[in-house]
């Protein structure tokens, strides 16, 4: 496949599904994700944005996993149902079922439903949305097959004026992807580090474009749970909305005088 052909793939992949159910398994490494933010540092000469870098104790897993059964629908909604969690926590989302319905995002914790304004998922910003993969340079490795679809390995290595921002995934400077070879959503995402891998998302045993009755979608609310209700609350003001007195200067990252 050409590289145009592989670019223009990635960059309309969110729109060409408009139902997924499948198996998402989140996995990281900590002491090496502790090393993607030392060689993310050290190596791009681009300014460095907000970093989100937890802290491991002494008697923390050295490796978390956890998979989710998961269905996306169009409009934002989505649902997670936990299935399994083994060492670390991963940290992509709250333990426990969620969802969104389009207008309201919900968790359900222990004796409590808490219910906020709809917003987005980390599936859909790392893999069914994965225009992000363009600010990489791509090399085309192959094909593989993954839920039975055609796939391309893909090796990305970020540019160095890529502005590094977020979590442990964003500090990659490598990672190696699986592509659907139709649609150019991301199966699998493997961020790397030193050539060994350290956080990777991949979606499992995938169905597409089946219908889904949209009340799977809507929160879940178990007899006697108290309900938190937060989705009508005005939305948080930006810096400069909130202290009009003072004069505001946005860069990369955001600094003020």
């Amino acid at each position: 496949m050409a590289d145009a052909e592989l670019l223009a793939l990635l960059h309309g992949a969110v729109d060409r599904t408009t139902t997924l159910r499948g198996e998402l398994r989140c996995w990281r490494h900590g002491p090496r994700s502790n090393r993607a933010f030392e060689v993310g540092r050290i190596s791009s000469p681009a300014p460095i944005g907000t970093m989100v870098h937890g802290i491991r104790g002494t008697n923390t897993p050295e490796e978390g996993e956890t998979v989710w059964r998961v269905v996306q629908g169009p409009g934002g909604m989505y649902r997670w149902d936990q299935v399994s969690q083994t060492g670390g926590y991963v940290g992509v989302a709250p333990e426990g079922p969620q969802g969104c319905d389009g207008e309201r995002a919900w968790h359900l914790r222990t004796d409590s439903v808490y219910v906020t304004r709809a917003h987005g998922c980390a599936l859909v910003q790392r893999l069914l949305d994965p225009a992000w993969v363009l600010t990489h340079d791509l090399d085309l490795l192959g094909e593989d097959e993954s839920s039975g679809r055609q796939v391309l390995r893909v090796r990305a290595v970020a540019r160095s004026s890529r502005p590094r921002s977020g979590g442990a995934a964003d500090m990659a400077v490598e990672r190696d992807l699986a592509v659907d070879a139709e649609r150019g959503f991301l199966h699998a995402d493997t961020a790397l580090v030193d050539g060994q891998p350290y956080d990777s998302m991949e979606l499992r045993n995938i169905v597409l474009d089946e219908p889904v009755d949209t009340s799977v979608f809507d929160p879940e609310i178990p007899t006697g749970f108290k309900v938190i209700d937060r989705s009508q609350d005005p939305p948080t003001p930006l810096p400069w909305e909130r202290d009009r007195r003072r004069r505001w200067h946005v860069r990369w990252p955001v600094s003020r005088w």
